[in-house]
């Protein structure tokens, strides 16, 4: 089945996080008593934290979308894909009420029943832009460091840094560990060990590494409790 077509959850409120460009879309059940502001406040929040888009639904034609950067929303119908929960922690806490608790057993049988068979390769954000010969040259020529020449050690975490030519797919970006902006919306940790959707460069076998997005779902807080609201 196309994801596009899959149905969404009808048991609003809820925020849905977009992981990379994959199919996959992060379900967070929010408490239906909550003001609309709030809820919507709580989106832009987890966007700017996660830095992945993040969308407020209220119905089946009724949902905010918040862009990776949080700076602005759009109206819009909520996003369809391939459900995942418990995987990205919410900003806030709630208390398990009745109401919440029979939303979130309704949200377990709606994933399991959409839930495809296989596994998710990729997120669709790996490939690179073209470049002439002559950038291809100087990408692939080795500096005095053994980098190739696109690449430089990052003077504050030593980590390796800008663009490489990777045949066939083009030139990629690479980045070091400051620039690893996805945070944990809970704890503030990073959500994986470096940007998410991005590459970055391996020391161990000189080599860059893609990360996907759906990497942050490894992540676990220092303390994670057992409270509702992620």
């Amino acid at each position: 089945m196309n994801p596009a077509e899959l149905p969404c959850f009808d048991g609003y409120p809820y925020l849905v996080t977009r992981i990379g460009r994959s199919a996959l879309r992060h379900v967070s059940l929010v408490p239906a008593d909550w003001p609309r502001d709030r809820i919507i406040e709580l989106a832009r929040t987890q966007a700017n934290a996660n830095r992945l888009e993040t969308a407020a639904c209220f119905g089946p034609n009724d949902a905010e979308y918040v862009p990776a950067d949080g700076t602005r929303t759009w109206a819009g119908r909520p996003p369809t894909g391939l459900p995942v929960i418990d995987r990205l922690r919410l900003a806030e806490t709630f208390p398990g009420t009745p109401e919440l608790t029979a939303r979130a057993r309704r949200l377990r049988a709606f994933v399991g029943a959409v839930k495809p068979t296989g596994y998710v390769v990729g997120d669709g954000t790996d490939g690179g832009r073209r470049a002439d010969p002559a950038t291809i040259e100087r990408l692939t020529s080795l500096g005095p460091d053994g980098l190739p020449g696109g690449l430089d050690r990052c003077p504050t975490c030593g980590e390796v840094a800008g663009d490489y030519y990777r045949s066939p797919n083009g030139i990629i970006r690479v980045w070091c560990a400051c620039d690893n902006h996805n945070r944990c919306a809970r704890c503030g940790d990073p959500l994986a060990h470096h940007r998410l959707s991005a590459w970055f460069w391996s020391e161990a076998d000189g080599h860059p590494w893609h990360v996907a997005a759906y990497a942050a779902f490894s992540h676990q807080c220092p303390d994670p409790g057992s409270e509702h609201g992620g």
